[in-house]
């Protein structure tokens, strides 16, 4: 932890930030409550909110480098220069106008540096592209990343590890998130913002997060089958259990056997939707009362109960009864 001077500007800030953590100053990206800190030559004071003692220093990528993706200059003036790595991000930060670069050929020293205007292709197999993250070069590569579909995109976010990016990246289309590199992953920034848009994303979040219990409610009350993504202690949570089958009773399959056998959640379950019986426990699969619950709502679920209560007289007239009732109401005409 620092201790920072509210006088001090936010250059020096980061220069403290850099010696304490070693995080350079170019990939520093300082938050305070809800706010990005920006402003080299500003205060602290005049930056902070209000009753905000703490910043929180996240690690940006500056630079980001993609596989087989070539950099073109849609139709612009290509300037190639013969150099090495070093010297050609060196000529991209000092050019206002070139945000790139692509690995030409696989001896590792010839370049070609892109003019403004700068787009990720998909024809340099053998190679590399070095996209600097400036605003002008994570637009490009987000609209490379949304142009792109399935499989084809999973490199190009693979190598994306600058949180900003892949937080606007997941924010506009959920499904992103699969690709996410594994650090990432376990970020709940990244992972909230996906769920909110699709809870099954829980799936590719890290084996932490599937077993953090705020982040599985709000995958749940997005989407109740995300229970089946949750660790096997959540899936034996009852609240949450509870939850995903009140939403939708077909997802008592994903709960654990336990609270497959618990009476008041297939109860509730069953009255939902009579079939969802099959998922209830071979024990309670038996159970009467609940058989006939389950046949009140739906006449076929008899075929899931036990042996026994299948050759059942009373269960096969319930049955008989709640079917020709049922048959009766879904030959009547819409109200």
């Amino acid at each position: 932890a620092i201790q920072e001077n509210r006088f001090w500007s936010l250059h020096d800030f980061q220069v403290a930030v850099q010696v304490s953590l070693g995080v350079p100053t170019d990939v520093q990206r300082l938050v305070a409550g809800t706010s990005i800190l920006a402003g080299a030559s500003k205060l602290l004071g005049e930056l902070l909110p209000e009753d905000c003692a703490d910043i929180l220093c996240v690690r940006c990528q500056a630079w980001c480098i993609i596989p087989r993706y070539s950099g073109r200059a849609d139709g612009k003036q290509e300037q190639t220069v013969k150099v090495n790595v070093d010297e050609a991000k060196k000529i991209c930060e000092d050019t206002e106008d070139l945000t790139g670069f692509t690995l030409k050929t696989t001896d590792g020293d010839h370049k070609i540096l892109k003019e403004n205007g700068f787009a990720l292709g998909t024809n340099n197999s053998g190679g590399f592209t070095y996209l600097q993250l400036t605003p002008c070069g994570r637009q490009s590569l987000l609209q490379t990343i949304q142009r792109l579909s399935g499989g084809r995109r999973r490199p190009l976010i693979e190598s994306v590890t600058d949180m900003e990016t892949v937080l606007l990246a997941v924010e506009a289309d959920a499904s992103v998130f699969k690709h996410v590199c594994h650090e990432l992953k376990n970020n709940a920034q990244i992972v909230q913002m996906a769920i909110r848009a699709n809870g099954l994303t829980l799936e590719y979040a890290s084996a932490e997060l599937r077993a953090d219990r705020e982040t599985v409610h709000a995958a749940i009350l997005q989407n109740p089958f995300a229970l089946q993504f949750a660790s096997a202690e959540l899936r034996a949570d009852r609240v949450l259990v509870q939850l995903a089958t009140e939403k939708e009773p077909a997802s008592l399959r994903y709960a654990a056997e336990d609270l497959r056998g618990d009476p008041s959640i297939c109860l509730a379950a069953v009255q939902n939707d009579g079939m969802m019986l099959k998922y209830a426990s071979v024990e309670l699969r038996n159970d009467r009362s609940l058989v006939l619950a389950a046949i009140h709502e739906n006449a076929d679920a008899l075929n899931y109960a036990s042996t026994e209560l299948r050759s059942d007289k009373v269960m096969i007239v319930a049955a008989e009864v709640h079917g020709r009732a049922q048959l009766r109401l879904s030959a009547l005409p819409p109200p």
